[in-house]
């Protein structure tokens, strides 16, 4: 079992949660606005309000996962925190282990349901209703929701040794089997690189395909909403290849992105604080400024006043002496 192994800070952590609770409920409810949205729209294809929906509430699942752990540091924040005995701190943690490696896991599998059907969609257009029936494409959603399950019931029962537990000091995760977590989040990685370039190579091609149609039957088509929706239709898959290049290329990237928050917010917040608490101090060091003597200006006069009343008269710009000065 796993303790507190550092102090309780709460002013590292307290800029963090109230930012990252603020940007999650906004999140779920720009998903929620976009699920009615989709569901409310008569001239979407029922097939597309579906995935829709699905790939929303898979995301909206990462935003609860996020909404969790600011849960434990809320408590972290108000009580003492401590996995010394069980807890529903505990089974929280593993709850949400498990969670994130689920949903990582459908959403790649999600996101190569949409890729495909993009591509039968250009390929394979008279047999593309029959393809993708609204039968078929709930069967493959559930088929990749129970091949990607299996991470909830290891975490949250303990199978293999697969415990994680939260630690609001680092903001992380604590692992007291790491060979079962490296094994798994391994997994994790190799499927999910190995998705991505094949999105990313099925997204090019798609790219290609349409602009190629587009450029050839240029001529022949007369309506031009026909060939605007065209070139959306090869903006969207660029767009999409883009997204899924930059969500593995930048993963590291986004898994560090909540020290850089936290490193930001503390430094701006710590300046505001001391130039607010300190603004006398300023204050009265301008006033120090402003009535100190102009020391290189007393040199120079008192260099003047030494000389001899033959070179006196050459430095035009300089006052004649008019008092004894010190040579102390």
């Amino acid at each position: 079992m796993m303790g507190d192994s550092s102090p309780r800070n709460p002013a590292k952590v307290l800029p963090y949660f109230i930012c990252d609770t603020m940007s999650d409920i906004v999140g779920l409810l720009l998903c929620g606005v976009t699920i009615y949205g989709v569901l409310s729209s008569k001239k979407i294809f029922p097939i597309f309000t579906f995935i829709a929906t699905v790939f929303c509430s898979a995301t909206s699942l990462l935003l609860l996962q996020d909404l969790g752990l600011n849960i434990l540091l809320l408590d972290y924040l108000l009580n003492d925190f401590s996995f010394k005995i069980p807890s529903w701190q505990q089974n929280l943690s593993l709850f949400l282990a498990g969670l994130i490696r689920f949903v990582r896991f459908f959403l790649t599998m999600l996101q190569m349901l949409m890729t495909v059907n993009r591509l039968c969609a250009v390929l394979l257009v008279t047999r593309y209703q029959r393809i993708f029936t609204f039968r078929n494409t709930i069967t493959a959603v559930v088929v990749f929701l129970l091949l990607s399950a299996p991470p909830l019931p290891i975490f949250i029962f303990r199978l293999g040794g697969c415990t994680a537990y939260f630690v609001p000091e680092v903001l992380g995760y604590r692992y007291a089997s790491s060979k079962c977590v490296s094994t798994i989040d391994f997994i994790l990685a190799i499927f999910r690189l190995t998705m991505f370039s094949i999105i990313i190579t099925i997204d090019c091609a798609v790219c290609y395909i349409q602009y190629r149609r587009r450029n050839k039957n240029r001529n022949a088509q007369g309506k031009q909403g026909s060939q605007s929706a065209e070139l959306q239709f090869v903006l969207m898959t660029v767009i999409l290849a883009a997204l899924s290049g930059l969500s593995t290329v930048l993963r590291k990237l986004v898994d560090h992105m909540d020290w850089i928050t936290v490193g930001f917010i503390n430094r701006q917040i710590r300046k505001e604080v001391l130039d607010l608490l300190c603004f006398w101090k300023r204050k009265q060091t301008m006033r120090l400024v402003t009535s100190m003597p102009n020391v290189a200006h007393m040199r120079v006069m008192k260099h003047h006043c030494l000389m001899p009343s033959s070179r006196r008269k050459t430095y035009a710009n300089i006052q004649p002496c008019r008092c004894k000065v010190d040579n102390t």
